[in-house]
């Protein structure tokens, strides 16, 4: 006869027993873990188990930004991993989740174009690839090498990579790996990128086990090449939400978020849309310390601005954020009437001569007006009003290139308030 099975936690059966719920987080900080949390909020059916506890140190808000179109999107998340780059955050540490992979050309676009390392997650299996066979080969050899008494040479000018690194680097640059990357996309990077993974590990391992040499390298190696686990690479991580599970970053930004995409179009039953909530979970909780969602009105530059942003955002969004309960209720007004009723007198002022300036300029460079700033980042710069070049990478849509080129002009705009 076959047995019923009872719930582990059932009184029933365990009369005594104590239930104990794992809920401390210790990955994301409050910010995060409060978005985690909302994402069931009020939903019938869906609960996501008890709330978590956050244990890591407050930092900055989720954002929730709304562009125009997929470039401008792009445009500014690429801007955005620019500063935190600058501002300390490894590019490996760094991740554009989206929901399908078509959405990744736009990205990979904005992100060459500001020559930004890119890593695609779901391609051909990292020890698979061709060079990272050999240079694995490579590797075992120089280990065999040292057990029998060489040792590997290193140069006293060169940096202090320590040991081991300095080992892996010289395997390396036999097959031709520089500690600089090849400019632009394409085989070469790819290639750059797959050995210099192999780079990062070693020095990673060296840093967490100082006595660690090419054998224990190799040992980690075949761990991971049985878990199909590979090493992070030198770049930013472009993944769909189904291939990041089970991963973490410091900054993940969470893309496309607009009805259609997210839920899918195809989600069209309860159990899909639970689904598609249970994946947008996902997304979000990949975050350590930065996380932004953001979505986009419409595909194209100067495309209709009807898209709306996934209903998994209504329990999300700030109570005066423009796109409050997206999902749901009348058509939204046109994207800058709706923020520019949030703004003060002087932020509206600020705004209209910043857009004049905006249309002047794309003029004489014959570029649409998008090209130089968004709607967004102007609307971002009216309220914020930045008082020196530094105050501009605060900016969304604002990275380095975009400041040396209009920081000048912008700031003069935004004096001329008084």
């Amino acid at each position: 006869m076959r047995r019923r099975r009872s719930s582990p936690t059932s009184p029933r059966r365990y009369p005594d027993a104590e239930r104990v719920s794992l809920v401390r987080n210790y990955r994301s900080t409050p910010q995060v873990v409060a978005v985690a949390n909302a994402v069931f909020d009020g939903v019938r059916g869906e609960a996501h188990g008890r709330p978590l506890q956050a244990q890591a140190a407050p930092a900055e808000p989720v954002r929730y930004l709304g562009y125009s179109d997929e470039p401008s999107e792009a445009s500014a998340v690429a801007d955005e991993i620019v500063r935190l780059h600058r501002s300390g955050v490894p590019y490996r540490e760094m991740a554009v989740l989206f929901r399908i992979n078509a959405q990744s050309e736009a990205f990979e676009e904005a992100l060459g174009e500001r020559d930004v390392p890119v890593t695609l997650r779901g391609v051909e299996g990292y020890f698979q690839r061709a060079e990272v066979r050999q240079a694995v080969t490579l590797l075992r050899g120089a280990a065999r090498a040292g057990e029998d008494g060489a040792d590997a040479t290193v140069d006293a000018d060169a940096p202090d990579h320590g040991r081991l690194g300095h080992e892996v680097r010289a395997v390396l640059a036999s097959m031709g790996h520089t500690e600089t990357a090849p400019s632009g996309p394409g085989a070469t990077r790819d290639r750059w990128e797959s050995l210099h993974a192999l780079v990062t590990m070693a020095d990673d391992l060296a840093e967490s086990q100082p006595e660690a040499g090419l054998t224990e390298l190799l040992a980690d190696l075949d761990r991971r090449a049985q878990s199909a686990h590979a090493p992070t690479a030198e770049g930013v991580t472009l993944a769909t939400l189904h291939a990041a599970k089970g991963l973490e970053w410091d900054a993940v930004f969470c893309v496309g978020t607009h009805e259609g995409m997210m839920p899918i179009t195809h989600a069209d039953t309860p159990q899909a849309v639970a689904e598609e909530r249970r994946l947008f979970y996902v997304g979000v909780t990949r975050a350590r310390r930065h996380l932004t969602i953001s979505w986009a009105r419409a595909r194209k530059p100067g495309g209709r601005q009807g898209r709306k942003p996934t209903r998994f955002l209504d329990p999300l969004l700030p109570p005066d954020h423009p796109a409050r309960g997206g999902s749901v209720g009348p058509r939204p007004k046109k994207r800058s009437n709706v923020e520019l009723e949030s703004l003060d007198a002087d932020a509206r002022a600020v705004f209209e001569r910043l857009r004049e300036w905006r249309s002047t300029t794309a003029a004489e460079a014959k570029v649409p007006a998008y090209v130089v700033f968004t709607d967004a980042t102007l609307l971002a710069l009216a309220e914020l009003r930045p008082a020196d070049a530094h105050g501009l990478l605060g900016i969304p849509g604002i990275g380095q290139t975009k400041r040396e080129r209009y920081g000048e002009a912008v700031l003069e705009v935004i004096a001329q308030q008084g």
